[in-house]
């Protein structure tokens, strides 16, 4: 185990021995990993377990939220009791005040320590937090985030008026008139039929792209002439340097996946996240969707891919099996 927590996974005298031997490197109180590790690595990818353990009371906040993990230059966004930053060698956990009333929900967290249940901002919260004055946490959300927390809302409520309503609802509770006001705004300027970005679930509006391992999943039990058609009219634009961009190569991996009934992405679309997806069916045979998870590639090393990869084929065994599939 790299990292070792006082109180939960090593105890305090122990620790202390194993720092003055050199064993473990203490970061803050309680917290030490193995010195014989990739200190850096392991602080990055425990960042939440960290941060959860030093403010148990705590919630991710922010992009933070959104990613379940540091942004890429390694900041951790949480919202709590006060305002400070902690500082982990390449990890920061930037912590601002809390509203007095502020919806959350439980998120889990994976590492290679197990599953973690943290809360996190709710989608209301977030993109409230998306429109604070002055605020690091608001800088963090990008446009991207924000249109994507934005389409999600206006999906979730029905409209963007009901969607307005609802953010106004919270932000009132906390006296967030501003940020209320910035969010509505916000929200009311979409443009007209404008959606959360589609898992693509349904055949009839399925497009192949390896950013979608569930839309892939789906393509391999395609006819072949529908098959055909639907890579005639999507084509294979890579997106990192491990995309297939070879008919003839995705065609092979189209067949492994209608063999094995399972569909792997190894950093085709994000170097840095792997993705695994099984198809789900009713009592037709027919596939209605995909169920799938993700995860950065360091907390979803090879072996962690083929744990996962039997969970991921259970569930959608028992999902399919309420939709009446082999009955």
């Amino acid at each position: 185990m790299a990292l070792h927590l006082v109180g939960e996974t090593i105890d305090a005298r122990r620790a202390h021995l194993r720092a003055q031997a050199d064993e473990l490197v203490h970061l803050v109180r309680g917290v030490y990993v193995d010195a014989a590790d990739d200190v850096e690595t392991t602080i990055l990818g425990h960042a939440v377990r960290i941060a959860h353990y030093l403010y148990p009371t705590a919630y991710l906040s922010s992009a933070s939220a959104v990613l379940l993990r540091p942004t890429p230059d390694g900041r951790l966004f949480i919202s709590g009791r006060r305002n400070q930053r902690t500082r982990l060698r390449a990890l920061e956990i930037i912590q601002n005040e809390a509203p007095g009333h502020p919806s959350t929900m439980t998120a889990i967290v994976g590492d290679d320590m197990g599953e973690l249940h943290v809360d996190a901002s709710s989608p209301r919260q977030r993109f409230l937090e998306a429109f604070r004055l002055r605020s690091e946490h608001a800088i963090a959300i990008t446009e991207t985030l924000r249109a994507q927390m934005a389409a999600r809302l206006i999906e979730e409520h029905g409209s963007p008026q009901l969607a307005a309503d609802a953010v106004w609802a919270l932000a009132r509770e906390n006296g967030w008139y501003r940020e209320g006001e910035g969010a509505e705004r916000y929200l009311l300027g979409r443009p007209a039929g404008d959606k959360v970005p589609a898992n693509k679930a349904a055949l009839d509006l399925l497009e192949y792209g390896r950013e979608d391992i569930a839309g892939l999943s789906l393509a391999s039990l395609l006819p072949p002439d529908q098959l055909a058609a639907l890579l005639k009219r999507t084509g294979l634009k890579p997106s990192t340097e491990k995309s297939i961009t070879e008919m003839p190569v995705l065609l092979r991996e189209i067949e492994e996946i209608k063999r094995t009934a399972i569909a792997f992405d190894d950093g085709e679309f994000n170097l840095e996240v792997r993705c695994i997806a099984v198809p789900v069916k009713n009592f037709t045979g027919k596939a209605i969707g995909a169920l799938g998870i993700s995860g950065p590639v360091w907390r979803l090393a090879n072996q962690a891919v083929k744990s996962r990869a039997k969970i991921v084929q259970e569930a959608a065994a028992r999902l399919s099996a309420e939709f009446g599939a082999g009955k």
